[in-house]
């Protein structure tokens, strides 16, 4: 498992959520997201533990959007 850390405002965290939400409560207790930091002025960052693999594919997915959208 792999620890993440991503900004709230990113196309990322918005993957990562939709990730966790397609799991079952059970896989969440233990993976998914972790907690919630508020970092000043770089704003609020949220943390993740997922597999490698797919996180590697959400950081893809994410990546595309944001060349896509301008972000």
């Amino acid at each position: 498992m792999t620890l993440i850390m991503t900004p709230v405002e990113s196309f990322e965290f918005e993957l990562l959520e939709a990730y966790c939400l397609g799991k079952g409560k059970l896989w969440n207790m233990f993976f998914g997201w972790r907690k919630t930091v508020n970092k000043g002025i770089n704003g609020e960052w949220a943390y993740y533990k997922l597999n490698h693999k797919d996180y590697k594919e959400i950081q893809l997915k994410a990546e595309i959007m944001e060349e896509k959208y301008n972000f």
